[in-house]
């Protein structure tokens, strides 16, 4: 008998008792199939983790866990399959739209006012579960079947997920989201009408996340950050030809700086003439200079 444990204790249990003798032999020929069949219509049959936001060697990510198990009998094989959203490290938390519903509707506000999410059966606030379902290899096949056990998301194939992470440099917290998606909410369904595989399991489909502490972030949309705005002054009787650079009021954090060649490695210095939200210096020699508003802690 060969039988994986199932890594988590979900609040619906499943019936995980050998429904016969059980082989260990699988035809080399029909496990390679299976794998095939398994990467095309996300039918999983290995662990994965992938990078739902951030860049993989960002020790700051919104991690994708998809967590197997199998069970083999004489002709059968099932594999469990568990989804769940992590974020590392597990210093921040998910946030939820309301009290009734986790997903943030498209445009929502994620901030210091959305409810925080725990996890019902491990009281974690940084692992939201996604999705729990079992596929199961008939043999002798091919032949293959899948059924959900418990879909936290029911019938929805696009979601929004909210969180909130200390800010990386160390003041304040961040707000983001990350974009979910998937082609089917049921995955007994597993084909579209011309044979292609339909993707059961939950995708990373985008994600944002606000540089700046603090800041609420629109679930779905870019970060809403200050625009910098520049005209040009001409020359008085004491003064050269100059430029003004401007930006909305209230962002105190933000630095003004400024590069003349974007070539790498990019030397940005600090514009000294800064005055509140707007500055005014003579422009260089050659008429080019690169601006950007950068977060001081």
């Amino acid at each position: 008998m060969s039988h994986t444990q199932n890594p988590l204790q979900p609040p619906l249990g499943v019936d995980c008792a050998p429904r016969h003798h059980v082989s260990r032999f699988v035809g080399f020929i029909l496990v390679h199939w299976v794998f095939l069949l398994s990467l095309r219509a996300q039918l999983f049959d290995e662990p994965i983790k992938m990078s739902a936001e951030g860049a993989a060697s960002d020790p700051s990510q919104v991690l994708l866990d998809v967590r197997v198990s199998h069970f083999e009998g004489i002709d059968f094989l099932d594999r469990t399959v568990i989804e769940i959203l992590q974020l590392r490290p597990s210093e921040g938390g998910f946030r939820r739209a309301s009290a009734s519903r986790i997903a943030f509707a498209p445009g929502a506000v994620i901030s210091d006012s959305s409810l925080s999410y725990t996890n019902e059966a491990s009281g974690d606030t940084w692992a939201m579960a996604l999705l729990w379902y079992v596929w199961t290899e008939h043999r002798p096949g091919p032949w293959v079947t899948a059924r959900s056990v418990k879909d936290f998301f029911p019938g929805q194939t696009n979601i929004l997920i909210g969180f909130a992470r200390p800010h990386p440099q160390g003041t304040g917290t961040q707000y983001g989201w990350v974009r979910l998606e998937r082609d089917t909410p049921n995955p007994s369904d597993i084909f579209w009408p011309d044979g292609r595989e339909k993707r059961v399991a939950f995708w990373p489909a985008g994600s944002a996340i606000h540089p700046i502490p603090d800041r609420p972030i629109r679930a779905g949309e870019a970060p809403d950050l200050p625009q910098l705005t520049s005209e040009f002054l001409p020359a008085t009787e004491s003064l050269p030809p100059r430029i003004r650079v401007q930006w909305p009021t209230g962002w105190d954090t933000l630095r003004l700086e400024q590069a003349t060649d974007l070539a790498p490695p990019v030397l940005w210095t600090r514009v000294p003439e800064v005055v509140g939200s707007s500055a005014e210096f003579v422009l260089h020699e050659d008429g080019q200079l690169f601006l950007r508003l950068v977060h001081v802690p």
